[in-house]
């Protein structure tokens, strides 16, 4: 495939954003429907160690992979696409150091570690195994946007999604252990489609070259801090719980999170579309255009995820079994920071695109602090609540910290600070609303189908002049 024919498909952003949304609102809709079939059958309990287990499982396939798929976009801008391959057969085998590290050091006092992370000596030597699966998927995934394949994006993040979900299930039906089923379902799942697609890359002949493995290791292990991080920050909050209140209350407020997931899932989903594609027109210097439709794609996600957080307590409601009932209060402020996560990533792609990545771990730093005082500070008052609100604040932190240091610092003139104001003003709002009338679902109702009304309406007045033009020009 040429440099062209890659430029080609980056143009078409907003095409490419409608089949990664695609793809998410599928990976939602299956863990929408997974996420009360497993809690008919799973305790809290069980939950909270499953979901602590997948918490180590995820920092552990941060270390192990570096953040090396964080480079690619740079890599093909600056040496062109076709040293992708190379670059990832080039970093692919660094992945046993980090490995053996980490195995090493949990073989040292597994008791110990073992009470120090919440889990067992065994569930943390899989953790670690399934963290090596993880790093691959993600190069894999990752390949897929920098090169513009959607298709296969969107195939990958369902079969690392769904083969987990149907071999967690069925192992669940089978095992008297549903902590241990569920975990062994993340296991084999992913493995199946890490086998898939490492069986399909063997086929592809290129000679590793040293260079690309310094040059990317300068972009991403910054990247790294701050994706461990970002990941202390939005998801050690159930860990804080299981330690400081009990498994219950992290299994409830983990059942929570799996459905608020749903836009962190959009939001990764649209970045995903919106990364190559900013790239592209940064390096071509069109401002306006990116600009603009950085703005419009803002608004109206944070509308949609205000209208989203209105309703989404009896959503939780009407699918889980009243043990999970209580995560109905903190759904609302967790699906809202998946719309600052959007915000963060937007300001965070000019850093990247600068290779200023110090900056992005700078302002990650600032925003894991504030998450962990704040988990310490509200979790013994407020439990689960805290939790949440702990997210909402340090995401805020993280949205506005980037946004101002990606435009005041380092001077980037097509970001939309304005709409990315006025949009998380939107999400907050309704936020505030959805705690403040969380007895009266009617109000909550109707101000959520205002909000869509308001959103479809601005949709079709922007498709609009887009059918005028293809008339005119047919």
């Amino acid at each position: 495939m040429t440099e062209a024919g890659t430029t080609t498909r980056l143009q078409a952003f907003w095409s490419t954003a409608a089949w990664y949304l695609g793809g998410a609102a599928a990976i939602q809709a299956i863990n929408f429907v997974a996420q009360p079939l497993f809690a008919l059958f799973m305790t809290p309990a069980e939950w909270g160690v499953a979901a602590t287990y997948l918490f180590w499982m995820t920092a552990f396939g941060l270390l192990i992979g570096f953040q090396a798929q964080s480079a690619l976009n740079n890599v093909r801008t600056s040496y062109g696409e076709e040293t992708l391959a190379v670059y990832i057969r080039s970093v692919l085998p660094w992945y046993a150091v980090p490995t053996v590290l980490l195995a090493a050091g949990l073989a040292v006092a597994p008791g110990w570690w073992g009470g120090v992370l919440g889990l067992s000596a065994g569930y943390l030597g899989l953790a670690v195994a399934n963290g090596v699966l993880f790093a691959i998927s993600a190069m894999a995934m990752s390949h897929a946007v920098a090169l513009g394949l959607r298709r296969r994006f969107v195939v990958l993040s369902l079969g690392v999604t769904v083969a987990p979900l149907v071999i967690g299930f069925v192992l669940v039906l089978a095992l008297a252990d549903d902590a241990l089923a569920r975990i062994l379902g993340y296991f084999v799942g992913t493995a199946l489609v890490v086998l898939f697609q490492v069986t399909r890359a063997a086929r592809v002949r290129v000679t590793p070259e040293r260079a690309l493995v310094g040059f990317g290791l300068a972009i991403t292990l910054p990247l790294l801090v701050h994706e461990l991080l970002f990941l202390l920050m939005s998801q050690a909050n159930r860990v804080f719980l299981s330690s400081m209140v009990d498994e219950r209350a992290a299994g409830v407020f983990a059942f929570a999170f799996g459905l608020g997931n749903v836009a962190v899932v959009a939001a990764t989903a649209v970045n995903g579309s919106w990364t190559p594609w900013y790239f592209e027109h940064t390096r071509a210097k069109e401002d306006q255009r990116v600009r603009r439709t950085g703005a419009e794609l803002l608004l109206g996600f944070g509308a949609a995820t205000g209208a989203l957080c209105l309703v989404s307590p009896e959503g939780l409601r009407l699918i889980s079994r009243a043990e999970y009932a209580d995560g109905a209060l903190v759904l609302p402020g967790l699906l809202v920071a998946g719309h600052l996560v959007l915000v963060f990533n937007m300001a965070a792609n000019y850093a990247i695109f600068l290779r200023r990545t110090r900056m992005v771990l700078a302002v990650s730093g600032g925003a894991a602090a504030v998450s962990v005082v704040l988990n310490l500070t509200l979790i013994p008052r407020w439990t689960i609540l805290g939790a949440a609100i702990a997210s909402v604040a340090a995401a805020l932190v993280l949205a506005v910290a980037m946004m101002t240091v990606s435009c005041q610092v380092l001077g980037a003139r097509n970001l939309p600070q304005g709409a990315a104001a006025l949009s998380v003003l939107i999400s907050g709002g309704c936020l505030a609303v959805a705690w403040w009338a969380f007895d009266q679902p009617a109000l909550r109702f109707i101000l959520a189908g205002s909000l869509l009304l308001l959103l479809v309406g601005a949709v079709v007045r922007r498709l609009r002049p887009r059918r005028r033009l293809e008339q005119g020009s047919a």
